[in-house]
């Protein structure tokens, strides 16, 4: 066989692979797409996305309209909705996570009960059927709550609630607040903190069936992650770094496997940690806020001074996310990215806020490609550059 025969033969075999290869990328990346939110009319120019629900078809978070900054809700076939405000209530609402579906939204809203206390805010619940509905607070201080998350049935709700009088604490800026687990037939539950937690806590993640729940805590010295198991109780979360003085739990895988965290430490530059299966690694040079992560823990997102939005893979680091998006071929022009909030399940669908090309602050959604997907798409490039060097030896 001569060596135009086996150039031909190789650049043959390359030509069906690159087609392969550039068919399947082409089918799939008919979703991927990146978008603003939009605002609610009557109000500010101005929107936030702090989270999307499981399937990634829902996003929830904030904008402003006639009657105030309203929690919004946010789907490709119904654009942005308000989702209200409760009666008598106040003029600031915000939704901070979705069920499965989206179905269910919950957060934080001003209310008649809380609008005069000393925080001003109570954790709500909604849903097409009842409407924005007040999920109360715990006893024992002044009127105050904030819901943080969801089960993907909607069935649990998490967040702090505050168990502070105004003399409890000599220094008013200290925080008096105890986490608690919400569900339509107990209420609202205080969920148990360690002897040391003289200063309170709060949730910030909450499993799919609702029996594990993480968050941190502050002692006299420290701020402290912690995880809560219906069965166990609570306890520190493993491999705390030693020298870490502040560190506050952000997400929680659905399956209560793999959490996230940012950690301060003395004398080292920080960094944040990432728990799988209850042991932790430090995720050193990547200082920032990890506020999200997806269901596998392959993909967290978040935010730091150097990049503004930041997306982390294994295989990639902490990278901006203008330059995560770009590789996928999606235009992000002109924006401005501050914060990243939320994945799907399956880590393709990303959620957060910045400033768009004109001015104004505005949620936004992005769907990228599904792993096997882009692998396909750099086997595609690759074959194309092995077929350039085949044709020109």
């Amino acid at each position: 066989m001569t060596t135009r025969e086996r150039s031909w033969r190789f650049g043959t075999r390359m030509g069906t692979m690159l087609g392969l290869a550039t068919f399947a990328v082409a089918g799939s990346a008919q979703g991927v797409s990146f978008r603003g939110i939009g605002d609610l009319a009557g109000g500010e120019t101005y929107s936030q996305a702090w989270g999307v629900s499981g399937d990634g078809r829902v996003v929830v978070g904030t904008s402003y309209s006639a009657d105030g900054r309203q929690a919004t809700r946010w789907d490709v076939e119904s654009g942005l909705q308000g989702l209200g405000i409760l009666p008598g209530g106040g003029v600031y609402a915000l939704g901070r996570a979705a069920s499965q579906d989206g179905s269910v939204v919950v957060g934080i809203t001003d209310s008649a009960l809380s609008i005069d206390s000393h925080e001003g805010v109570e954790a709500f619940r909604w849903d097409a059927v009842g409407g924005l509905q007040s999920l109360g607070d715990l006893p024992g201080g002044e009127f105050e709550s904030m819901a943080f998350d969801v089960t993907p049935d909607g069935t649990y709700v998490v967040g702090s609630s505050s168990v502070r009088t105004p003399d409890h604490f000599a220094d008013p800026q200290e925080s008096g607040r105890q986490p608690f687990r919400w569900d339509a037939v107990n209420g609202m539950v205080a969920l148990p903190l360690p002897a040391d937690a003289t200063h309170g806590g709060s949730t910030s993640g909450v499993s799919a069936d609702g029996r594990t729940v993480v968050g941190s805590y502050q002692t006299d010295t420290v701020e402290v992650p912690f995880i809560w198991r219906e069965d166990e109780g609570t306890s520190v979360m493993g491999d705390f770094p030693a020298d870490a003085y502040r560190s506050e739990v952000r997400a929680l895988s659905p399956d209560g496997r793999i959490a996230v965290a940012w950690v301060s430490l003395l004398g080292r530059d920080g960094g944040w940690i990432r728990w799988e299966d209850g042991v932790g690694e430090l995720i050193t040079g990547a200082r920032g806020i990890p506020n999200a992560v997806d269901a596998t823990g392959s993909i967290v997102g978040g935010d730091n001074s150097t990049f503004g939005a930041f997306i982390w893979t294994r295989e990639t680091g902490m990278v901006a996310v203008e330059d995560f998006l770009s590789r996928y071929g999606l235009d992000v022009s002109g924006w401005e990215f501050d914060s990243i909030q939320g994945f799907s399940d399956d880590g393709r669908t990303i959620v957060g806020f910045g400033t768009n090309p004109d001015g104004y602050g505005e949620g936004f959604v992005a769907v990228i490609p599904e792993p096997s997907t882009a692998m396909l798409l750099g086997l595609g490039l690759s074959v194309l550059a092995t077929r350039r060097r085949v044709a020109t030896s």
